[in-house]
């Protein structure tokens, strides 16, 4: 049986949980043959409780997939037994979802409970634990056998003291060869290199390797393989059509996340492979990621804000986001979290698509955003603040959001430009999110266009941290346009080809904290795209897309 460690980034968490347990995870199809699995461990901080020395626990997640083939996985999170702090542990109990949770229940008393056993839903789980209060805790291994298909995830809450939790997530993943793959006869752009120039690329497994291990060979001559692209913020609950509205009010949830599905499909054949979408119902956006995450559908990597914070009556109010005051600001960021976004997003002004909001002013005060935000960092996620008007970009950048998306100083009938404040943007690290798409061709010629590419120029030329993104989903803007809007992007500001890239793939991941991918480099997730000619020197090669890897598997293939 294999251990795997907790890496040291996680062991300062892993060791403050108190509880000690072991977990082992097999997943088996009818055919009796494992089945790769993906393994989260989530140790979460539920309020106020805190731990020996006052520090505090925030989410921390831990994934390891099974390879293909009879293999179990034991993962532990040994812990030391800290001084002060009495371990109890709680009987087998259902919970909410039908799946079984283990809670503290706060006995005092000497008590010793035995294994216990649960048949729910043609999943067996056996649980042996013995625990006495007066004396160090003694658990034995807690085991799960997933039975059927395999598709859904298994849930172990593990209540270890009030308020903190580690939870256990074991889901199946699709069954694919962990072959070695090699790209051979074409021109390589690694993500940071200044030109595109003759290389290969391996692939083993899941990874890019650094050596050729043989296996199967792709051709790619004539072509450029570059990182897979990133898209900095969509909305896949949208349809693109002036009759939006209508479609996302007539929709079931069904039917939405059925759309949001095959949008989703067609990003990643155009080879985006991370998608960052910042307004979607939040139960939905929640599910497709899952979904995606577990194969169920094919989709790039999505991070989900869901449904947007707003005013009552604010922008997007129709998805569920609403709220007034800073305590109801800090309610709403709690409930995304407790669902399980990975971005909070807070609409500082009005927006275009919501009748009866105002562009140009902001929605919310100073310290209204910045309780958003003090509440977001203090559970570990990060807030992206939509702001067109200047007011709204000012309150955002004091109030010390981590992205402003749009950030396009719009005014009644043009631009209202600030130079002072966009020195401050980038004094603060303030990432911006500029959505910049094809929508903007057609645009009426009457300068405006001219005077958002003076200010996207400006916000490059400040020293700003800009990524790619295009706000794809609004009306105009086509899920799969990403390639679009990076040519628009460097018509209107003069930026080389390379340096426009670089924004959708190198720079994105690393703004937004994703160290595995946007670089072609051993140990990096095999997420790429393979297309003709080369868009280091001609952007349009992008839309010429002749495969799309991610996760190691060739995807997509064009014909």
């Amino acid at each position: 049986m294999a251990t795997f460690r907790v890496p040291r980034r996680l062991d300062a968490v892993a060791s403050e949980v108190v509880a000690h347990h072991t977990q082992a995870f097999e997943c088996v199809p009818p055919r009796g043959q494992l089945v790769p699995c993906t393994v989260s461990v989530d140790v979460e901080d539920e309020g106020e409780a805190k731990v020996p020395g006052n520090r505090r626990l925030g989410e921390k997640r831990l994934r390891l997939e099974l390879p293909a083939g009879p293999r179990t996985i034991e993962t532990a999170l040994a812990n030391r037994h800290n001084a002060g702090v009495r371990r109890e542990v709680g009987q087998l109990t259902n919970g909410p979802a039908g799946l079984p949770g283990m809670h503290a229940d706060g006995a005092s008393s000497h008590q010793r409970r035995t294994g216990s056993e649960l048949n729910n839903g043609g999943r067996r789980f056996e649980i042996g634990r013995h625990c006495d209060h007066q004396h160090a805790c003694s658990p034995r291994p807690l085991q799960q056998t997933l039975t059927g298909r395999g598709r859904k995830a298994i849930q172990v809450d593990v209540g270890v003291v009030p308020g903190i939790h580690a939870r256990i997530v074991a889901r199946p993943r699709r069954i694919r060869a962990m072959a070695t793959l090699t790209l051979r006869g074409g021109h390589v752009w690694d993500g940071r290199a200044g030109t595109s120039s003759p290389s290969s690329v391996v692939v083993d497994g899941r990874f890019l390797a650094g050596a050729d291990g043989g296996g199967k060979t792709l051709d790619i001559t004539g072509c450029t393989v570059v990182p897979g692209l990133i898209e900095g913020h969509a909305h896949l609950c949208f349809d693109t059509t002036p009759a939006w509205r209508t479609t996302y009010e007539n929709d079931t949830p069904a039917k939405m996340l059925l759309r949001m599905a095959s949008y989703g499909r067609r990003m990643l054949r155009a080879g985006i492979t991370t998608v960052r979408d910042l307004g979607s119902p939040t139960h939905l956006g929640i599910e497709l990621r899952e979904g995606i995450a577990e194969g169920l559908t094919e989709g790039p990597r999505l991070l989900v804000a869901g449904a947007p914070i707003t005013t009552t009556g604010g922008h997007c109010w129709f998805m569920g986001g609403e709220c007034d005051g800073e305590l109801g600001i800090r309610r709403q960021v709690r409930e995304h979290v407790k669902a399980g976004t990975d971005w909070i997003k807070v609409m500082a002004t009005g927006g275009n698509m919501t009748p009866r909001t105002n562009t140009f002013a902001a929605q919310f005060t100073v310290d209204e955003l910045r309780a958003c935000v003090e509440e977001a960092h203090r559970l570990r996620r990060r807030v992206a603040a939509h702001a067109h008007g200047i007011e709204g970009i000012r309150v955002a950048t004091e109030a010390g959001v981590d992205s402003i998306e749009h950030c396009s100083f719009t005014a009644p009938g043009g631009y209202e430009f600030d130079q002072p404040l966009v020195d401050r943007i980038a004094a603060k690290g303030i990432l911006v999110s500029p959505t910049v798409s094809v929508g903007f061709r057609n645009w009426p010629d009457d300068g405006r266009r001219q005077q958002r590419g003076q200010v996207l120029k400006a916000l490059l030329d400040s020293g700003c941290r800009v990524l790619m993104s295009t706000d794809c989903g609004i009306p105009g803007v086509p899920h799969e346009s990403l390639a679009g809007g990076m040519q628009v992007l460097q018509e209107l500001t003069g930026y080389a080809p390379l340096e426009i890239l670089k924004l959708a793939t190198s720079r994105s991941a690393e703004l937004l904290g994703l160290e595995d991918r946007g670089v072609i480099e051993a140990g990096r997730l095999a997420d790429l795209l393979v297309v003709e000619g080369d868009p280091t020197h001609d952007l349009s090669a992008l839309e010429r897309v002749r495969f799309v890897i991610l996760d190691g598997e060739v995807v997509y293939a064009a014909r």
